[in-house]
């Protein structure tokens, strides 16, 4: 009797040992939110590769493909090394889980603009499209972070047709409780903006005073831009909250 006991926790751990090495992505990807869908998802959860990654209906990556880095057991971690593009261009980023820390690491990331447009009703309303190139050596929690971000080939879809606005560069300094400044400058384009703040993730606190100076007509933003205050040829957006 014991026997059979022992054949039969036996074979249930080399089933489950099976599983779990050929764990099939489709079953994670049907596992996460709504807001969140991975398109043709094929392999494991270990090596696998998906068509795109939608997040509220957005297309945020094509071409996704994950690597499991075995070696990284040795450590104690859990590793993946992901790839992927956004229009055109790619990226990649390492993920690490570990008993202690969950991080992003080698971040090197080509994102849509529309989503993180949706925090202001004012910006949201100017119906931004572009693309956000992103980079940082890391990014973990109760960690400080600093972050390289452009903003290229940003548009409005106010007017009949897209107007081009330009090109700006964000750096972003913030310490492990979240706290911290961020600074924009222009990289060419017919909007000028400059300008910065304060935010704390904590608390959803953000204090930013920018200067939008236009270099020309700009096609359906002379409504939104005659509602804000002006200082010369300038006009201030300030963005508080709460």
């Amino acid at each position: 009797m014991k026997k059979r006991v022992w054949w039969g926790l036996t074979l249930a751990l080399i089933f489950l040992i099976c599983f779990v090495v050929r764990l099939p992505a489709m079953l994670v990807a049907r596992a996460l939110p709504a807001s969140i869908v991975l398109a043709n998802v094929a392999g494991s959860v270990w090596h696998g590769s998906a068509s795109a990654l939608g997040i509220d209906g957005i297309v945020a990556q094509e071409k996704l493909v994950w690597d499991f880095q075995p070696a990284a057991l040795l450590r104690g971690q859990l590793v993946w090394q992901l790839k992927g593009e956004h229009a055109g261009q790619p990226g990649s980023v390492r993920a690490l889980i570990s008993l202690r820390q969950q991080a992003l690491e080698q971040v090197r990331l080509s994102l849509p603009l529309e989503p993180l447009t949706r925090f202001n009703p004012t910006i949201a309303g100017v119906r931004l499209g572009g693309v956000v190139q992103l980079e940082t050596a890391r990014l973990a929690r109760h960690e400080a972070i600093q972050l390289n971000i452009r903003l290229d080939r940003v548009s409005s879809a106010m007017a009949a047709e897209a107007s081009l606005l330009g090109s700006y560069q964000i750096s972003v300094d913030a310490d492990a409780a979240g706290a911290g400044k961020l600074q924009i400058s222009p990289q060419g384009g017919p909007l000028q903006i400059t300008g910065g703040g304060s935010f704390a993730l904590a608390s959803q606190a953000v204090d930013l005073n920018l200067r939008l100076k236009p270099q020309g007509d700009l096609p359906g933003l002379a409504s939104i831009l005659a509602t804000l205050p002006r200082e010369q040829n300038q006009y201030v957006l300030n963005i508080k909250r709460p």
